[in-house]
């Protein structure tokens, strides 16, 4: 069974010992990560997913026809605590020439501390994009509850 693109869930990614065994449901096998950031506020562990197939293509809400998978250690980007037992993990599908963290990342960071754990909410449903970006500019995610 497919999943929409970019949503994770915990049937499929989790959390364990400090490291983030992630699954991320995508529409074809040319997807690769090429950012990873932490983006946690006080009050809520989140970590940002840069990913790209290389295209302008939105697949945003499309189901899935592929996956990438890996895993991450979170104390290598500074996250070793995690109010309510959750980490949220943002998805973001922009090609890595349209992305610069210097400017996106204060962005993703506003999205947090205003929205907390449902940021993630926000980007999937396109309410959030960073200004200035390219096509295709949009993902997902999901929250992960500590094992």
């Amino acid at each position: 069974m497919s999943a929409p693109n970019f949503r994770i869930c915990s049937a499929t990614s989790s959390v364990s010992n400090g490291v983030l065994s992630l699954t991320i449901p995508v529409a074809n096998t040319e997807f690769y990560c090429y950012g990873i950031y932490n983006v946690s506020s006080i009050e809520v562990a989140t970590i940002l997913v840069a990913i790209s197939d290389g295209t302008t293509n939105s697949y945003n809400g499309q189901e899935s026809n592929s996956a990438i998978e890996f895993d991450i250690t979170l104390e290598d980007f500074g996250i070793e605590n995690f109010p309510e037992d959750k980490l949220q993990v943002i998805i973001y599908n922009e090609r890595p020439v349209n992305f610069d963290p210097a400017e996106s990342i204060g962005e993703f960071i506003t999205l947090i501390d205003n929205n907390g754990f449902e940021a993630w909410e926000n980007v999937c449903e396109g309410i959030f994009n960073i200004s200035n970006n390219q096509p295709p500019n949009e993902g997902c995610g999901g929250i992960l509850e500590l094992s």
